[in-house]
Parts: structure tokens; C-alpha cells; sequence
């Protein structure tokens, strides 16, 4: 059967369904418009958007499921309209806005009715969501460029567009790339997703919440926006040799969750909040490269990865792990700050956590060592076993409230104390631990303090038989 056209006329279906009734074929909206009800599918046709407007319709069932029998809405030539939902039922589907120029209001893209994760592709193209308007992708639905670029922006100046993601919102070839566009505010409570080369691009002037998992693998993640926050419980993870970025360029990026960078190269630029229980991680190969950031009350991890530049730790801001720092860690405030290491064996590095500082120095300013034991060491380290768990080509330039140079601390688990050499004399260049000495165990404690107070309970009984003995 040939295509059918609607054309030439308004279409006022408020309530109502059109049903494209064809087993196969094409069914054009050519000129005019469409206004409100239901656009169904029953077959396996394409809906041709050629002109015209459509304005609060929505789109049921518009593609069926199946690569091969892949059913799609195809927009040319300058669709406009406001409140459009396109509802996809099914995985695999298409959405295809071909010439760069939509402009669409409060649009809504959900897989409703499918217990399968939908894939809605959109191949190239902009989709514009016009001034003060929102961008829903629903929660079993998703946008995934595997070629060409997708932009979802604002589509009038002086204003701003809000894209809601609680889907999938992928890039999945090195051709594919997902631009959040300028002043476009992105919500994430879903999943975005770069890889196999393809990339998330937030712009500069755009605003970025994650409240949901923001990943690549083997992709590039440009998260540059001007406003940036990553919320408590959620990840942020590069992995994989991504390459990954991130700024805040109007306001103070707010980091409340995990930004973890696992074998993959990275950098975090502009002013930047990691509140308490917050954690950046380096691990496993990964280099982060850091610019007027500093880390204030959270956790910079070294897990095998390496900072490549100066890192500054603000108010109670910790450094943890095992990894190399190229530049000088300084801690900012004084009477404030944590260095932690784990000893849980004698190798260095792998077995106790160390930390190696080149071409820079370590300072701080009045601050506490943590050090704790794992995997039963404390069965087996001897007073004669030294763990350098820090060295630093400029220098340790260090005070701890919690233990001068030279003196005993007491590790956080109470298995027992270390003596502490830092910072001067053949320590000038080091932080070392050593002469061991175990503490008894609460049971044993325990065990002596009833041991006592039965004897001092059986004292004066024992001496007043013995002033009994002569009569």
C-alpha cells in the first residue's frame, strides 16, 4: 500500500485516538496540524513528520519490537509543538529527528508498558526543548546515539530548558556523542552512559544534578557545566581508559557522593565543595590531574592511581591509600586534617598502604595520623618490622596532634602502637612506623580486671584467718 498523507488542514482529536491501521507502510504528516489525542500504531508502519505542527498529542506504540522489523517516527523539516509524549513500546526503538531544527516543548519520551529497558535511538540531529521547558525520558526508556551527534538544548535565548532523565541516556560508538546543550539544566536520576568511544558532553553554561549513576567505559565523559553537583549515595565512575572531565565554571561544584577514577585519565577544574562522607577515588592506573580544587571534609583515595598535580585539603579533609602524588600536598587549615593508612602486611605498597610525593613536598599544619591494622596482621608483625608509609622529595613538613615525632600511637582498632619517626634528623624526607608493640585484647582485659577484683574481694578474708591462727 502507498503512503497516506495528512495534509493541508488542522486535526482537533482532543481525547480521541487516530489508529495507523496499515499492516506496513507510510503514513506522512505533510502540513497543518494536530492537536491533542492519541497517535496508535497497529502495524508496522513509519510515521512520516514531513511539516506542520503538532501540539499535545502523544505517541502510543509508534515502533514495534525488533531490529529487523524495526518500525520508526521519523521528523523533518521543522516540527514545533509543546506537550508531545512519544511512547515506545517495546527495545530497540527509533526516533529520528533528521534536519537539525525542532523545537519542541514539555516533551516526554517513556517505554510505558514494556518490562523491557527501551532504547530509543535518535540518530543525528538536535532536538531543541524551547525556553522554560522540560525534557522527560522516562524510566524504562532511553536515548542512545550510536552515530552522529544528539543535542538536547534550550531552542529560544534568554531562557532556560530542564532535561529529566530517568532512563538511560547513552553514547555507545566511538561516532556517537550526547551534547547537554548550553543553559539546559540536566537532572540525572537515571543512568548516563559513554562507551566503546562515545561521549557525554555537558556544556559550560549548562547545569548538571546526578542523583543517579553517570559512567564510561571506554568512552569520554565531559561534564564541564557551570553549575555541578553529584548527590549523596550516587557514583560518578570513569573506567576502562576513559577519558574523563570535570568543572564548575559559575558557582561551586558540589561533590556529596563517589567520583571515582579506575584506570582512565581525568581532570576536575574550578571551585569545588566534597562534604563529609564524600569520596574522590584514584585507583588502579587511573591519573587525575586537579586545578584550583581543593577537598574540603571528604576523602581523596589512593588505590594504585596517581594525583598529577598539587593537591590542597581544606577544613577536615582526608588523604587515604596507596599511590604516587606528583606536586605537594598541603593541608590548608590547621588543627584540622587526616592522613589514614591501612598495614595490613609487609610489603610496601601492597601489603601496607604508601604514598610517594615527587617533585613536591608534604605540609601540614597541625593535623592527625590514623593508621589501622587488617587481614590479622597484628598475629604477626614483630617490634623489628619498619613500615615507611610516606616519602616526599621536598620534605615532611608535618605536625600531628596525635603523636610528636619519635613518640607512640596507638592504632584506631587499639591492636596496639607504633612508634612515629617524621620530619626530621634521617626522617627529614618520610613518614615511618615501627617497634610494634601489641596491646592485650578486650577479653584478656577483661579477664585480669575480674582477676583482680576477685582478689581484692579475697584479701581481707585470707588476713583475717591468718589473726586468727594463734588462739
Amino acid at each position: 500500500m502507498g503512503p497516506s498523507t495528512l495534509w493541508g488542514r488542522s486535526h482537533s482529536r482532543p481525547n480521541q485516538t487516530l489508529t495507523l491501521s496499515n499492516t506496513t507502510g507510510t503514513w506522512n504528516l505533510s502540513t497543518g496540524s494536530i492537536t491533542g489525542g492519541t497517535i496508535a500504531q497497529s502495524g508496522n508502519q513509519t510515521f512520516n513528520v514531513s511539516g506542520g505542527t503538532l501540539s499535545g498529542v502523544t505517541f502510543q506504540g509508534i515502533a514495534i519490537q525488533g531490529k529487523t522489523s524495526l518500525s520508526q517516527l521519523v521528523v523533518t523539516n521543522g516540527l514545533t509543538g509543546s506537550g508531545q509524549t512519544f511512547n515506545m513500546l517495546g527495545a530497540n526503538q527509533e526516533l529520528d529527528f533528521t534536519d537539525a531544527s525542532e523545537q519542541l516543548s514539555n516533551l516526554t519520551i517513556t517505554n510505558a508498558g514494556s518490562s523491557t529497558t527501551g532504547r530509543t535511538t535518535i540518530r543525528t540531529g538536535q532536538l531543541n526543548v524551547t525556553m522554560n521547558s522540560t525534557l522527560t525520558i522516562g524510566s524504562n526508556a532511553g536515548v542512545n546515539s550510536s552515530s552522529g551527534r544528539i543535542t538536547l538544548e534550550y531552542g529560544v535565548q534568554n531562557g532556560t530548558s530542564t532535561i529529566i532523565n530517568q532512563g538511560n541516556l547513552q553514547a555507545t560508538t566511538a561516532t556517537g556523542t550526547v551534547e547537554i546543550g548550553t543553559l539546559s539544566n540536566l537532572n540525572n536520576t537515571g543512568t548516563i552512559a559513554a562507551s566503546n568511544g562515545g561521549t557525554i558532553q555537558v556544556d559550560q553554561n549548562a547545569g548538571l544534578t546526578n542523583n543517579g549513576l553517570i559512567t564510561s567505559n571506554g568512552g569520554t565523559l565531559s561534564l564541564n557545566a557551570g553549575i555541578f553537583r553529584n548527590s549523596a549515595g550516587h557514583l560518578i565512575q570513569a573506567t576502562n581508559h576513559s577519558q574523563f572531565s570535570a568543572s564548575s565554571f559559575d558557582q561551586t561544584g558540589e561533590n556529596d557522593g563517589t567520583i571515582t577514577i579506575d584506570n582512565s585519565t581525568a581532570s576536575i577544574t574550578g571551585s569545588w565543595i566534597n562534604t563529609p562522607g564524600s569520596f574522590i577515588n584514584v585507583v588502579n592506573g587511573g591519573n587525575l590531574t586537579i586545578t584550583s580544587f581543593a577537598i574540603e571534609q571528604g576523602t581523596i583515595h589512593l588505590g594504585g592511581g596517581t594525583i598529577q598535580s598539587n593537591l590542597t585539603i581544606d577544613g577536615n579533609g582526608t588523604l587515604s591509600g596507596s599511590g604516587a602524588i606528583v606536586g605537594t600536598v598541603f593541608y590548608d587549615a590547621p588543627n584540622k586534617g587526616n592522613l589514614n593508612f591501612l598495614i595490613g602486611g609487609a610489603a610496601q605498597g601492597t601489603g601496607y598502604d604508601y604514598i610517594s610525593i615527587t617533585n613536591g613536598s608534604f605540609q601540614m599544619q597541625s593535623g592527625f595520623l590514623d593508621i589501622s591494622l587488617a587481614n590479622g596482621f597484628q598475629s604477626s608483625i614483630t617490634p623489628s618490622e619498619q613500615f615507611t608509609v610516606l616519602t616526599a622529595t621536598g620534605g615532611v613538613g608535618a605536625t600531628f596532634l596525635d603523636v610528636a615525632n619519635g613518640g607512640r600511637l596507638v592504632t584506631t582498632d587499639g591492636f596496639g602502637s607504633f612508634q612515629v619517626d617524621y620530619g626530621s634528623g634521617a626522617f627529614r624526607n618520610e613518614i615511618v612506623l615501627s617497634n610494634f608493640i601489641a596491646l592485650p585484647e578486650p577479653t584478656s582485659l577483661a579477664v585480669i580486671a575480674f582477676a583482680g577484683v576477685i582478689s581484692l574481694g579475697r584479701g581481707p578474708r585470707r588476713s583475717e584467718r591468718r589473726t586468727r591462727c594463734p588462739r
